[in-house]
């Protein structure tokens, strides 16, 4: 009975690949059924960082009604996005979205000092 009824993944946010160091935002994830949401950021330098959380509790309703392409690009705070939450390098941090109420999106920004550091969400359902 492998996963015990759970479905579980795991989501590349943002790489260190040349194709992606110029990016800072992630694109938006949905997160609205999840029960448990991780993030894993790694840094390829030896500096201390953070990378930022933001949560959406917006539905996406813009041109494309519940897709991700709906919300705002715009830095936090404003009409989709909040500042919800950072992540300290080289770690797994544990997201508590239950706080916020109905989180159904997260994106994460990275200093443009680490342009070669990853990030991975994973979620559980």
């Amino acid at each position: 009975m492998p996963g015990y009824g759970y479905t579980s993944k795991s989501l590349v946010a943002l790489d260190g690949t040349s194709a992606n160091s110029s990016v800072r935002t992630s694109n938006a994830f949905w997160v609205g059924d999840a029960s448990a949401v991780a993030v894993s950021y790694v840094t390829a330098t030896a500096v201390a960082s953070v990378v930022s959380i933001d949560a959406s509790l917006s539905d996406g309703m813009g041109t494309q009604a519940g897709f991700a392409s709906g919300l705002t690009s715009a830095a936090a705070p404003n009409g989709d996005w909040l500042r919800f939450s950072s992540a300290g390098a080289n770690a797994i941090t544990t997201l508590s979205l239950q706080s916020l109420g109905a989180v159904r999106w997260v994106r994460f920004i990275r200093a443009a000092a680490d342009s070669q550091a990853s990030v991975v969400l994973a979620t559980r359902t």
